[in-house]
């Protein structure tokens, strides 16, 4: 009896994830953010970045789901932890690449937008600027078919094919996943795409075999669950934003955590000019404000749900910053 309901968990499991595989599931709206981070062993320079959806668009009359690209661009290697020739490969936040890199610049852009065509299984991207879309992806693929050509995946430098297809699980919920090899020279995948995630060379990551030139997805988040690349680091990215180590005791923010609503208050002295920033963890400004109160207020019932950073600064050049969690 034992055995025969062993066996029968067993068949269900894998009906229960056939079935889900075999559902098209779609990219989020809103709430999604890919981590990325590519190198160049021409240049030896790196990139550690994230790309989030941010808020919508109309195009031609055509709603776009619009896309912000924020992160750090190192193109000077450190010779002083390299070596006399300054030369090193990969760029990973989070692993000690980054930090054999001269911090060089950062940089916050929008690339363009997407929209889906769910029925048929597409996605398409319009770049910044432009006013005609193309096709970013194609999911609507099976076993030996050709993958074809779209804006990631120029078939004049690479022709592929989907050599198999399996799932991976990203919170309870399992998609598709296409495994892409050469056409001329088959062999091992060098590289996948997953419906509603992309490619594990990034969301925009041009789709050919790496030569000396990489990008890699490291995670990809939304609401629903997290999915990293084996042997990656997912480490979310603040662009602009420092955190101090130790908290400052006459600053105090609260409810923290919070759903919307918090108070500031500031202890010793009476507060008579100081500024009150606030940033979310791509670095973008949400209020900036004047304070001449010991308490005042902050509102953030109107955005989403995660991390921001508070920073109080006074005309003395004083500061603090003070990290806020919104759930």
């Amino acid at each position: 009896m034992k055995r025969l309901l062993l066996l029968f968990f067993f068949c269900f499991s894998l009906s229960f994830v056939k079935a889900q595989s075999s559902v098209y599931h779609s990219f989020p709206g809103a709430g999604a953010l890919w981590r990325e981070n590519s190198g160049d062993y021409n240049c030896n320079c790196c990139r550690d970045y994230q790309v989030n959806i941010d808020g919508d668009t109309i195009i031609s009359g055509t709603t776009y789901h619009k896309l912000k690209w924020a992160g750090i661009i190192y193109d000077s290697p450190n010779p002083a932890t390299t070596g006399s020739s300054g030369s090193y490969w990969g760029c990973q936040l989070g692993s000690l690449y980054s930090y054999y890199y001269l911090h060089n610049s950062t940089s916050i852009y929008y690339p363009g937008a997407f929209r889906e065509d769910v029925s048929n299984k597409k996605v398409y991207f319009i770049p910044a600027g432009e006013l005609t879309d193309t096709l970013l992806y194609d999911f609507n693929l099976s076993v030996g078919d050709t993958l074809p050509g779209s804006y990631t995946h120029p078939t004049i430098v690479s022709t592929d094919t989907v050599s198999s297809i399996d799932s991976v699980l990203i919170g309870s919920i399992y998609h598709k996943r296409f495994n892409i090899s050469q056409t001329a020279n088959p062999g091992p995948a060098y590289v996948s795409i997953i419906e509603g995630v992309g490619s594990t060379f990034g969301f925009l990551g041009i789709l050919m075999p790496p030569f000396e030139i990489q990008n890699v997805l490291d995670c990809f988040t939304d609401t629903t669950g997290i999915y990293t690349t084996p042997g990656s680091f997912c480490t979310m990215l603040s662009v602009n934003i420092s955190e101090p180590s130790e908290p400052e005791d006459n600053v105090f923010v609260y409810p923290n955590p919070g759903e919307g609503k918090y108070k500031l208050n500031i202890n010793g002295a009476a507060v008579t000019d100081a500024v009150l920033e606030v940033k979310g963890l791509l670095g973008n400004t949400i209020i900036t404000m004047k304070i001449k109160e010991n308490v005042t207020e902050i509102d953030l019932t109107n955005q989403p749900k995660g991390i921001y950073f508070l920073r109080v600064s006074d005309s003395n050049g004083n500061s603090a910053v003070k990290k806020i969690v919104k759930q």
